[in-house]
């Protein structure tokens, strides 16, 4: 399996709107949400990480065959399926200021291994 990771920023104002998407994807939409995951191939972790300014990171953990097209077959699948994917698409744009409709934002770059190292991860351009 290959793995893949997305950060997404979570602004003060949208961390209630956060804990409500969440109730409702390991409530009354897991099953749904589950259902499009398996027919993408990805099985898709989340995690939150709480930053000192008061924001916080959504952290996207992709795992699937194909890593690079992970996340681009969560969204064919979500907006194949007439009910869930409106509402999913409306989350991600509120929440996280997402706009489907401009394409896949990048995964997070793999820099780090504690057993293997990585060789010359790209950070830019160095000072």
């Amino acid at each position: 399996m290959a793995i893949s990771v997305m950060a997404f920023p979570v602004a003060q104002d949208r961390l209630t709107d956060l804990r409500a998407m969440l109730d409702e994807l390991n409530g009354s939409r897991h099953l749904r949400t589950a259902e499009v995951h398996q027919r993408a191939g990805v099985h898709e972790r989340g995690y939150v990480q709480k930053l000192p300014n008061g924001q916080c990171l959504y952290l996207a953990v992709f795992d699937s065959v194909e890593s690079e097209s992970a996340l681009a077959r969560v969204m064919q699948a979500n907006a194949a399926d007439a009910e869930y994917g409106p509402w999913i698409f409306e989350r991600l744009q509120h929440v996280f200021r997402m706009d489907p409709g401009q394409g896949i934002p990048p995964t997070a770059e793999f820099v780090y291994d504690s057993q293997v190292p990585v060789t010359q991860p790209n950070l830019g351009p160095s000072a």
